[in-house]
């Protein structure tokens, strides 16, 4: 029987998805101890520690246990810069308040109930909604925030392996909450189901702010050939 295992506990303002690359900016007293103290034996390796998202002052029970990859710089006034990688999702069963000068959380690891291949029809509908996302952001990059032309034509948005929502999630650039949404759910599946609902609700929303961005453009006239 799984009985968990304890974690000690970062919450901050953001979500990452397993997989996911993070860099921080390490400059809390609390913080420097944590980092030291996930400081394995061996030079270079990093116990995990856990990452949830805190907002408002209520720490999500869904995150990530996140391990440091590397230190890639160090001040001189005693602060640094980290890269870590989110490697699997948990559940906080308890949170411990007074054993460090940071938190520690009981954990329990947090798989997908489902596993399997994804719904070929959930696939489909989330491959013509990023297909209509990808054409409204070419018309408009800057403005709408999802990248640039310059940006690596291999990590573009009809590029991405529909079939992988957390990467999906990642590209088009989900506000903390609706991340946290879709790190809960238990099956790709649902993942995806839940990125088709909100780019049905967010398309819609997108085309509209385009076109009033170009009846501003001309004045409120439509230009002929």
């Amino acid at each position: 029987m799984d009985h968990g295992q304890i974690l000690p506990l970062f919450p901050l303002g953001i979500v990452v998805f397993p997989d996911q690359a993070l860099p921080l900016h390490i400059f809390e007293d609390r913080y420097k101890e944590m980092i030291a103290d996930c400081c394995a034996e061996g030079e270079g390796e990093y116990e995990p520690f856990g990452l949830s998202f805190e907002h408002e002052g209520n720490v999500a029970p869904v995150g990530c246990a996140v391990q440091v990859m590397k230190v890639t710089r160090q001040y001189s006034n005693g602060t640094f810069d980290i890269v870590c990688r989110a490697v699997w999702r948990y559940r906080t069963l308890e949170v411990r308040e007074h054993e460090r000068s940071y938190l520690m959380a009981h954990v329990e690891r947090l798989d997908d109930e489902e596993v399997g291949p994804v719904d070929p029809s959930i696939r489909l509908l989330v491959r013509e909604r990023l297909g209509q996302l990808t054409d409204l952001a070419a018309q408009d990059m800057g403005s709408l925030g999802y990248g640039s032309h310059d940006d690596d034509p291999e990590q573009s948005l009809d590029a991405l392996d529909v079939g992988d929502a957390f990467v999906i999630a990642q590209r088009i650039g989900l506000e903390p909450s609706r991340r946290q949404a879709l790190l809960e759910l238990l099956s790709e599946n649902a993942r995806l189901q839940y990125l088709a609902d909100l780019l049905d609700d967010l398309l819609p929303t997108m085309q509209k702010r385009q076109d009033r961005q170009r009846r501003v453009k001309t004045n409120g006239h439509t230009t002929g050939d």
